[in-house]
């Protein structure tokens, strides 16, 4: 039995459809298939029925699926426990984390980061999509939402402070925004990311005064300098923006806790520890204009 066999099987049981898998694996869907159908002759067995919804699982496809994962497991606690014998800080670190922490908080320092572990490579994985550090996407994450499951080390590294904002072009043409910043038309988030934070916040106050969403924080602060509405932002990045207006601040816009998150045993390798400490110590050099004040 091949052991990438397994590896298909599992992205394909986790996400439900081959298309999603495709997008997990980064490989075509007719090679996802192939691999499942070898591992289902190389068993004998059916894993999944194949409907029109998607790929469900069987009964014996459950039962491959704990043994496979638990095979998952221990591959990926051998490979941890190799650097941390290793002792070395050398190779590369994936962290996930959201497009605004990636670009406007680590990237400006990444180059320091660089010159002192010059054979560390930084792998970045942004965005809101669920990441799974037990299944080894990232190796660590900087977060708003902290786990309540799993096997991880949590560490709370500061606040961050949200705002909303709107282009001095729309608060020049409409001064009254300045005492009543909540009667303005607003950017929202799109129905897709209904389990970001701020998708509730802009709802709490819009009423039907939602012009625009997006799924995407650049989106949204592009279209409230385009004078399309007003938009939550993180305060930290949004203050940077010289044609942007803080209509309010988080004290009556919101604030979240900012967690970074590693596996316990992966948060021992020198490789990952470095990135974890200079991740905390950046959040705390950073803490004011982190929180907004």
């Amino acid at each position: 039995m091949d052991w990438n066999d397994l590896r298909y099987f599992l992205a394909v049981a986790r996400t439900g459809s081959l298309s999603a898998a495709t997008r997990e694996l980064g490989t075509s869907q007719a090679t996802i298939g192939r691999r499942v159908q070898a591992l289902e002759t190389a068993l004998g067995a059916v894993l999944f029925e194949r409907l029109n919804t998607g790929y469900v699982l069987t009964s014996a496809g459950r039962e491959i699926q704990a043994r496979a994962e638990a095979a998952e497991a221990a591959v990926l606690a051998v490979a941890r426990g190799v650097d941390r014998e290793l002792g070395q800080v050398q190779g590369s670190v994936r962290l996930a984390t959201g497009e605004a922490l990636a670009s406007h908080l680590i990237a400006p320092r990444a180059s320091l980061f660089r010159a002192t572990y010059p054979a560390l490579r930084l792998e970045f994985v942004t965005g809101f999509r669920a990441v799974s550090l037990s299944r080894h996407e990232a190796d660590l994450a900087l977060r708003l939402i902290r786990p309540d499951q799993g096997d991880y080390i949590r560490r709370k590294v500061g606040v961050v402070g949200f705002g909303l904002y709107a282009s001095s072009a729309s608060v020049d043409a409409h001064p009254a925004l300045r005492c009543d910043p909540w009667s303005v038309d607003f950017i929202g988030w799109d129905a897709s990311m209904r389990d970001v934070p701020m998708t509730g916040w802009i709802k709490g106050q819009a009423l039907d005064r939602i012009v625009a969403t997006a799924t995407s924080m650049n989106v949204q602060l592009a279209l409230a300098r385009a004078s399309l509405g007003a938009a939550i932002l993180p305060c930290f990045v949004a203050d940077s923006v010289p044609d942007l207006v803080r209509l309010a601040g988080p004290s009556d816009v919101g604030i979240l806790d900012l967690w970074v998150v590693a596996h316990r045993d992966l948060s021992r390798v020198p490789r990952v520890r470095a990135v974890l400490d200079f991740v905390g110590g950046l959040c705390e050099q950073e803490s004011a204009r982190l929180r907004g004040v």
